[in-house]
């Protein structure tokens, strides 16, 4: 964008908490002529958390006074029910034939994940 002299705006589609304190990183990172527009600040477009009926985090990122903190946020896994027994194994099934297609260094860490 700086290369041809266009602002920035960091906006989400409809993210978890979890996403949009990575789109609050982000926007809080970048430098502060990057936002603005003819001299004028733009605005992120990052409060989509209140359009959803639950959050997978315990305390869902929401604004105050038009501002969104910025801070890491974890899922919350008391926030979410378990998957169904056969949607589980579909995608362990699914996560190995994905193991399988990756070269034998890089598939350790997701066998791994698999098998706890």
């Amino acid at each position: 964008a700086e290369q041809v002299g266009l602002p920035v705006v960091v906006s989400s589609a409809l993210e978890s908490s979890v996403g949009i304190a990575s789109g609050v990183a982000l926007a809080a990172a970048l430098p502060e002529e990057a936002a603005t527009f003819h001299g004028a600040p733009l605005a992120s477009g990052l409060a989509t958390v209140n359009l959803f009926g639950a959050d997978v985090a315990a305390a869902p990122l929401l604004p105050s006074g038009g501002q969104l903190p910025v801070g890491r946020v974890a899922p919350d896994a008391e926030q979410f029910p378990a998957a169904p027994a056969d949607q589980r194994e579909w995608w362990t099934a699914r996560a190995r034939r994905v193991a399988g297609l990756l070269p034998p260094g890089e598939c350790a860490a997701l066998l791994d994940l698999l098998a706890s």
